[in-house]
């Protein structure tokens, strides 16, 4: 079977989404080199942007061209999305510490990120030492805690936004945007993270991936697009 053949059987697999959500996320890699390449910020996203896009690439390589079996391809995913989830939870406490005012929710972020490293830290230790099968569910809880972790920042955003005079429009405001798609992907994660172990042998597991995974995770590229096409600081 030629290299094509094997992609073409790969997507006919349902893998499609996974293009699709590569291909937003190259369009919002795109969009932040031309517009935020200056702003620290964007800095930050784009490392995040990057980081991903180069793991996911390389997973779906290992997949479609490798000889690796399922269950280290697994374990590859496992460890390199726990390792996203990290930089990904920074980059957006970081965001919040500099859109948010309640000094409360500050110091909670604080918290929660000492929290999360530890048990990012402590997750990969018991691996390394024990190389457990319920490995999986150890991820799994973490990528939860994760969105659990990221929901109070944005609830509290959006309490500050209604209380605060703007002559800024609302669609015009990046950091609307930002808080938005980070809202809308964790909520809808925390669920699919909860019970995807029990539903992954399931006849209709790829469908809720893609509905609970998949579609949330490039509709958040989507809104970071458009919050760097604001063109303005993504503070405001």
């Amino acid at each position: 079977m030629s290299d094509f053949e094997k992609l073409m059987k790969y997507f006919e697999n349902g893998y499609y989404a996974d293009f699709i959500m590569q291909l937003f996320e190259i369009i919002a890699i795109i969009s932040g080199v031309i517009l935020v390449r200056k702003d620290k910020l964007g800095i930050l996203f784009l490392a995040y942007l990057v980081f991903d896009l180069s793991v996911s690439l390389g997973v779906t390589y290992i997949k479609v061209f490798s000889s690796v079996t399922t269950y280290e391809i697994s374990v590859i995913i496992k460890i390199t999305n726990t390792l996203i989830a990290l930089l990904e939870l920074c980059v957006y406490f970081y965001f919040f510490r500099n859109i948010l005012a309640n000094p409360t929710m500050l110091k909670t972020i604080k918290i929660l990120r000492v929290v999360f490293i530890s048990l990012i830290s402590l997750s990969i230790a018991i691996h390394s030492v024990f190389f457990t099968e319920k490995y999986s569910y150890i991820a799994n809880a973490i990528w939860t805690t994760e969105f659990l972790f990221l929901l109070p920042p944005c609830l509290t955003y959006f309490y500050e936004l209604l209380k605060r005079e703007s002559l800024v429009n609302l669609y015009q405001r990046p950091s609307f945007w930002i808080v938005t798609g980070i809202f809308f992907y964790s909520a809808t994660s925390i669920p699919y993270y909860t019970i995807s172990h029990f539903l992954i042998n399931q006849y209709n597991w790829r469908f809720t991936s893609l509905l609970f995974f998949s579609i949330p995770f490039t509709i958040n590229f989507i809104f970071l697009s458009i919050a760097f096409l604001c063109k303005k600081k993504l503070t405001i």
